[in-house]
């Protein structure tokens, strides 16, 4: 599980890095005050928004080594679906008529799990795998033979769909957690924000995250207890 922590903060080191060398504001020089020792996780991503590209890429790549430096294996799975099972009991704490689009059972967690497993599992010999964009991932993934098109089409839109629940989520009840709540009048505010319309509106939307719901977790389940 170490490798999965490096390749969480080697995606995020990645990302800032990527933003901050994209932009041309501003045109002159910041100082940076990290108020921690050199070389530890806030020096180096401190560097990577800096642009400091040669030193970024240097890091990614460094981590990169260490990530793939061999497939998951049996324990690591084992592991990983440890810690999934308790976020879904610790984080989720899901019950009848409450459920979360972000840690619950077939949420987006299943997705990026199942991303990451097969990233930890292929990436060393196919380095296309190695991208912290979850629809890119799944894209490739599928491209390498390792993910079916009927199981991609799936992950991709299921991904989608929870992605503008969550940011609908922000606007309608301004909190982040992810939490859908059945039979409730804020599901039928969300629903509408979302797109459905019609009396049946809170209904079709339960309908497409149950949907959802059971075909990510059959997916994530199929894929990591099948390496």
């Amino acid at each position: 599980m170490r490798r999965l922590v490096l390749l969480t903060f080697a995606s995020l080191a990645l990302i800032a890095g990527s933003v901050a060398w994209g932009q041309t504001y501003p045109n002159r020089p910041i100082r940076f005050v990290v108020g921690f020792s050199p070389g530890g996780t806030a020096d180096v991503i401190a560097r990577a928004v800096a642009a400091d590209v040669p030193f970024g890429t240097e890091v990614v790549k460094e981590l990169h080594d260490v990530i793939y430096s061999k497939p998951l294996s049996a324990d690591d799975i084992s592991e990983m679906l440890r810690i999934r099972k308790r976020m879904e009991d610790e984080i989720a704490r899901e019950d009848a008529g409450k459920y979360n689009i972000k840690t619950g059972k077939g949420a987006v967690v299943d997705i990026e799990f199942l991303i990451q497993a097969l990233q930890l599992r292929h990436g060393g010999e196919e380095r296309q795998l190695r991208t912290p964009y979850a629809l890119e991932a799944i894209e490739r993934l599928r491209e390498g033979g390792l993910v079916s098109g009927e199981d991609y089409t799936v992950l991709k839109d299921a991904y989608n769909f929870y992605r503008v629940l969550e940011m609908r989520q922000r606007i309608v009840h301004d909190r982040p957690e992810g939490y859908l709540l059945k039979d409730s009048e804020e599901t039928s505010s969300l629903a509408r924000r979302a797109g459905y319309t019609g009396e049946g509106a809170a209904e079709a939307l339960w309908g497409d995250y149950s949907g959802y719901r059971e075909k990510v977790r059959a997916i994530y389940l199929k894929t990591l207890e099948g390496l």
